[in-house]
């Protein structure tokens, strides 16, 4: 898969970090998440559109390589990843921008689900390009 990916630049704030003095694990998921809401909406779609339907996470997957502290300008690569008829992967690259060092690597998958039925359904027709 050759997709251009799509970067954006989130800053590592006080309430990110825990007791060890850097970045928190329930921070990066919610920075992934910001991530990947800013992803979806250049494609014109959002985690949860007015008709009820969006995504539902399935799996996320996290690999810390280095830490990251307050105020840090963290660069993160969103990549799609594959896709089914109701599921997609994005991959993650979550980079220090001041020295280019790697932070983390994450992959998370999730299901096009209608919130109002309560269950799975088709991607939507504008996705599937990103995710073939």
């Amino acid at each position: 898969m050759q997709h251009t990916a799509f970067v954006t630049e989130l800053f590592v704030q006080a309430s990110h970090i825990n007791f060890g003095g850097h970045l928190a694990h329930d921070a990066l998921l919610g920075l992934l998440q910001e991530a990947r809401m800013r992803f979806l909406a250049r494609h014109g779609y959002s985690e949860k559109s007015e008709n009820g339907v969006g995504i539902i996470m399935l799996a996320v997957q996290v690999r810390y390589l280095s830490q990251a502290y307050w105020g840090d300008c963290l660069r993160v690569r969103v990549s799609p990843e594959g896709g089914t008829r109701v599921k997609a992967l994005l991959s993650y690259q979550v980079v220090q921008s001041e020295n280019e060092i790697l932070v983390a690597r994450a992959s998370t998958e999730f299901a096009f689900y209608d919130y109002h039925r309560q269950r799975p359904v088709r991607m939507p027709d504008s996705l599937r390009p990103l995710f073939d």
